[in-house]
């Protein structure tokens, strides 16, 4: 029978693979990457690993059904996506601008081991020329699929519930910021003084309140693309490829854009950063907002009333 398959294939002409199968194959694997960390939830032991990047360390699950299972979630990582392809003779591109693929298969370690229903995330992204030209989100718990396939103008939401998937680019994003959430990684108290006075609001608020979310920051971000937050504060840290590519590449999709947090109190205006998804560990060394322009004039306003406050001298508490 595998013979008979294997001729019977040998005679059809399945053609170039294309920007549709791409997407279909990347999608598909956090769909069963999902499944996998959904099954081995109970059955996992903890044990530390060595993370250069990470103080203290950080944690892997291991042991278990995890342990012995040869199916189980590979690394996190790089990997070459394929051959380049030259053109004219030209010789290989940078490192940085060849095709490669970064995976996540188990986001949120921390969370997952702690054995919370929530912030467990599966994430990949495809990029080629310095650019994230797919990406896939996949939330363990809920069952959501966030992403979009090479050369696709659009991001889905993609739901096993669901009959269709929602364009996430119709959610509205001009709703006012003082009616919204701010999501934090860390408390108020823990976080740089930039990010815990734009959370506080100094003397008048520009946010409804604020919102901590500790585990997968690819759950965290697409609180954000879903409209259930108006802004994202990212901290100052040392920053992976495999975490910064799928959310770089959806937020992007989306229109958000990346500000310099520091900066822009300082200057009383939104100062624009620009990440660049390389293929290393980068040391983020600033606060960040995310935010779309299309709430930049209420920023900016709120900006303006704030320039030179005090925000430097608060401590944390």
């Amino acid at each position: 029978a595998d013979g008979a398959q294997e001729r019977s294939l040998g005679n059809i002409d399945l053609g170039p693979i294309n920007e549709h199968l791409v997407g279909v194959g990347m999608r598909d694997a956090v769909y069963r990457a999902m499944g996998l960390v959904r099954g081995l939830r109970f059955s996992v032991q903890p044990a530390r690993k060595v993370t250069p990047y990470k103080k203290g360390g950080g944690f892997r699950h291991a042991g278990g059904q995890a342990g012995a299972a040869p199916d189980r979630p590979a690394a996190e990582g790089t990997v070459p996506a394929l051959r380049h392809r030259g053109r004219g003779g030209r010789s290989q591109p940078p490192v940085e601008e060849r095709p490669r693929v970064h995976l996540d298969p188990l986001d949120g370690t921390k969370a997952y081991i702690r054995g919370e229903g929530t912030g467990v995330s599966v994430m990949v992204s495809l990029v080629d020329g310095g650019e994230v030209i797919a990406a896939y989100v996949g939330n363990v718990f809920n069952g959501d699929i966030i992403g979009y396939r090479p050369r696709s103008p659009h991001v889905h939401r993609l739901d096993t519930m669901m009959a269709k998937p929602m364009l996430l680019e119709k959610i509205r994003r001009d709703r006012p910021l003082s009616a919204q959430c701010v999501l934090l990684r860390d408390p108020p108290e823990d976080v740089s003084p930039a990010a815990a006075w734009l959370a506080r609001g100094g003397e008048t608020r520009l946010f409804k309140s604020h919102l901590i979310h500790g585990g997968s920051i690819g759950v965290g971000f697409s609180q954000l693309w879903v409209g259930a937050v108006g802004a994202m504060i990212l901290e100052p840290c040392a920053e992976t490829p495999w975490d910064l590519c799928p959310v770089l590449g959806i937020s992007r999709k989306l229109g958000f854009r990346f500000y310099h947090l520091e900066a822009s109190l300082a200057d009383g205006v939104l100062r624009e950063t620009s990440p660049v998804p390389r293929p290393v560990v980068q040391t983020i060394n600033h606060t960040r907002l995310v935010a779309h322009p299309a709430n930049a004039d209420e920023i900016n306003a709120w900006l303006r009333r704030h320039a030179g406050a005090p925000w430097r001298d608060r401590s944390r508490r």
